[in-house]
């Protein structure tokens, strides 16, 4: 079995296969920055449904290497060479992390909120207690948000 990150990035990058030029993000990289805006500098000049196919390996590829961030980062750089939103493919990529972003905004939003009705109602709260709030799933928030209203303390708030 061959580790891909072990294979030499260069040749890669200077391959005349776009294939592999694309297995380059898999190898470890002191900037993987650089190295992705090299792979794009090689994919910018193909033709766009070739372009399109090699912008999803590159997503898909470079989740193993938790890179996808970058690289998605990258894809909306070329936006003016792929319509995200034209494409299936990222057109889910950007509705899940929408969705995603809205969701973490909501659970931040119950949280802060939670964190200035508890000091209102009972004065600094324990480091351990903003950490357990913070740290806190949606619905966990929401239960202890609907407990503020009968509780005496902050223990019978966050312990139940």
């Amino acid at each position: 079995m061959i580790d891909l990150g072990n294979l030499n990035a260069e040749e890669l990058l200077a391959s005349e296969k776009i294939g592999d030029v694309i297995l380059a993000i898999l190898n470890r990289h002191a900037d993987p920055r650089q190295t992705l805006a090299r792979i794009f500098a090689r994919l910018k000049p193909l033709e766009p449904e070739q372009r399109l196919r090699a912008c999803r390996l590159l997503v898909i590829l470079s989740a193993k290497r938790n890179l996808s961030d970058i690289v998605i980062e990258g894809v909306k750089e070329m936006a003016f060479l792929i319509d995200p939103m034209e494409d299936t493919f990222f057109r889910r990529l950007y509705e899940k992390g929408l969705t995603e972003g809205e969701e973490k905004g909501i659970e931040k939003g119950e949280a802060r909120f939670l964190l200035l009705t508890l000091r209102q109602k009972f004065g600094p709260l324990p480091a351990v207690a903003e950490e357990q709030i913070k740290s806190a799933t949606s619905e966990q928030l929401e239960s202890w948000i609907t407990r503020i209203l009968t509780a005496n303390t902050l223990f019978e708030v966050l312990n139940s």
